[in-house]
């Protein structure tokens, strides 16, 4: 859009007339957002730009446009950057006015920005704008306040370069001994960012201080060195600068030939720079050296040549400033028949916008009495759609209702069935638990029984004997004993089983202080069937390892595993007692191990028996759901 825009302006530049039309239509639209008042600002700035070798009044009354759109468009950013460009186009067109507005607006969008390089420059400008207006008082003080700004960047160059400003502006001002203090400043912050230039111009204006003291042999030494400095080098303004004060000093020492060839050296120099303005100041010098020398004739001849120079420089000022006053005109005469233009568009548009208005009532009243029908004959659809669906669910209803009064019959047959069962259930559990109850009570009869036996048996091998029978007994009774007392006759606690199974027998043999116990067991639960095998089993492993493991009261562990392998059961009993010297007849095909073997048989299980470092015995059951065998 931007590239668009610039092409039409450029295109109709020569033509006034279809300039004046284009600049009224892009008037027009510019209330149609901010971005678009973004855009036609740099537009114009990029055209302003195109215009300033040939056409320098045009370009300046584009840039006046482009702050108009910047301010529109509220970025304060473009803002800044148009009225920088503004005030230079106005100090080339001579209008030291516009130059003064453009750096007041552009210190005042800079302090908004908050950046005090920006503002400090901002300064700068509008103390050059008041020197050239014939103020010096106010340029020293703003120059002052652009130091301030600096200060604080840590910049040294930058504040070296406001020292001289300041020092220039009180030279100016007439406060010489103050410029001279600034001037030392300067000089030391060029000690940190060495800068040939800046040191030349402290120099060159130590110089004029001391000239405008009438202090002309004190100023030499201040020359000397800004052209020791300079060298050759340098920009053309300090060059200059440095021959019109050695002429100047030259004249106050009274040496009249001496300033004519400093004055030589400085015509030879605007001759290649085209100063007029420093050329007026030559042409003054001139004069007074002729003076000095007793040319009165030829001092008039240069005071003519002067007057004549300074007029023609006012005159070209005078134009230009004309010009601008005229573009000023035409683009105000322009504004007031836009804005003419923008009132009858807008009358036009409130017509048409009124015409519209009706033909919109008109359509929604036609739309909405459409819409009025339309719902009607839907809402009359649906009613009838909805009577027709609501008899259908109403004989679906009775169907279901007559459906659920049988299947409430037949619930209430099977809550029959289930309650009989329920009570014949209950009855078969205490029946189980009674049976259970009365196990226990003979197997403990038969228990004391073979305790008595043992108490009057004098073989120690039968009363050995009979002590693990009494123990056999015991462990089967603890099972009995176990269902009855559980609430569930299919679960007890295994593990509370098996650890009290085991300390029931090292208490026996009253090993409880000499052998500890570790049983883990991570199954729930086990099949009633299951429980008196592997219990007997558990019992005959720990009586062998108490018997034959821990011989003399030899101290030891003994360790239960019970857990899932696979998709059985896989139970680990270890000792740590003598090995294969006391694995007994577990590990000796005697008793103990037929009846162990007997019992690993009956669970379907897989017996393995090792005997390093103690006793081992390793026993696993292939599935829990399988049927036991039955007891060879």
């Amino acid at each position: 859009m931007r590239i668009a825009l610039l092409v039409l302006l450029a295109l109709t530049a020569p033509f006034g007339g279809l300039r004046a039309s284009r600049l009224e239509h892009g008037h027009a639209e510019r209330a149609s957002g901010m971005a678009d008042a973004h855009d036609r600002a740099l537009v114009l700035l990029e055209l302003a730009r195109t215009m300033d070798a040939e056409r320098p009044v045009e370009a300046l009354a584009q840039r006046r446009t482009a702050l108009h759109f910047a301010e529109q468009s509220k970025d304060l950013e473009l803002m800044h950057r148009v009225l920088v460009e503004l005030r230079r186009n106005e100090l080339d067109a001579g209008g030291l006015d516009g130059v003064l507005k453009a750096s007041i607006r552009a210190l005042e969008v800079s302090e908004m920005l908050g950046r005090p390089a920006v503002v400090a420059n901002d300064l700068a400008w509008l103390s050059r704008t008041y020197s050239e207006l014939g103020q010096p008082v106010r340029a020293m003080e703003t120059s002052q306040r652009a130091l301030l700004a600096i200060q604080g960047s840590g910049d040294t160059l930058r504040m070296a370069q406001a020292h001289l400003d300041v020092m220039e502006r009180m030279i100016a001002a007439g406060r010489h001994r103050e410029a001279q203090e600034h001037g030392h400043q300067a000089e030391v912050l060029f000690a940190d960012r060495p800068c040939a230039e800046g040191r030349a111009r402290r120099w060159l204006l130590s110089a004029t201080a001391l000239l405008d003291q009438g202090k002309p042999a004190d100023a030499l030494p201040c020359l000397g060195k800004a052209a020791t400095l300079l060298a050759g080098e340098g920009r053309s303004a300090l060059h200059t600068a440095l021959r019109k004060e050695q002429a100047r000093a030259a004249l106050g020492l009274g040496d009249a030939r001496s300033a004519g060839r400093h004055l030589d050296s400085l015509e030879l120099l605007l001759d290649r720079t085209g100063d007029r303005w420093a050329r007026l100041e030559l042409l003054d010098l001139r004069q007074q050296v002729a003076r000095a020398m007793g040319a009165d004739h030829e001092a008039l001849a240069y005071l003519d040549q002067r007057m004549r120079l300074k007029d023609s420089l006012l005159n070209a000022q005078m134009t230009r400033q004309l010009a601008g006053l005229q573009a000023m005109y035409e683009m105000t005469a322009r504004d007031r028949d836009n804005a003419r233009l923008r009132e009858r568009n807008t009358m036009n548009e409130a017509i048409i916008a009124s015409a519209d208005r009706r033909g919109r009532m008109l359509m929604w009243s036609l739309g909405l009495t459409t819409a009025l029908v339309v719902l009607f004959g839907a809402t009359l659809f649906q009613v009838r759609r909805t009577i027709g669906r609501m008899r259908h669910k109403s004989r679906l209803i009775r169907e279901q209702g007559e459906q659920l009064q049988a299947k409430n019959l037949e619930l209430q047959r099977q809550n029959a069935r289930l309650a009989v069962s329920l009570v014949a259930e209950g009855e078969k559990d205490l029946m189980l638990r009674e049976i259970h109850h009365r196990v226990k009570n003979d197997l403990q009869v038969v228990s004391t029984l073979v305790r008595l036996r043992i108490l009057h048996e004098p073989s120690h091998g039968s009363r050995e004997a009979l002590e693990d029978l009494e123990r056999r007994v015991r462990t089967m009774a603890l099972v009995h004993d176990r269902l009855y007392r559980s609430n569930d006759l299919r679960r007890i606690g295994l593990h509370e089983h098996l650890n009290d199974l085991v300390w029931g027998v090292v208490r026996s043999f009253a090993a409880e202080h000499r052998v500890s116990v570790r049983v883990s067991c991570t199954v729930d639960q086990l099949p009633t069937p299951m429980l008196i095998p592997l219990g007997l089993l558990v019992n005959e492993l720990v009586m062998n390892s108490l018997k034959h493991a821990f011989p003399e009261g030899r101290q030891g562990s003994i360790e239960l595993v019970l857990g899932p392998w696979e998709d059985g059961l896989r139970l680990l009993y270890r000792d740590d007692g003598t090995g294969i010297a006391g694995a007994g007849t577990i590990a000796t095909g005697g008793f103990g191990h037929d009846l162990v073997q007997a019992l690993a048989e009956q669970l379907d299980g897989e017996l393995r028996v090792g005997t390093d470092d103690g006793l081992r015995v390793e026993l696993r059951i292939p599935a829990w759901g399988t049927p036991l065998r039955a007891a060879v």
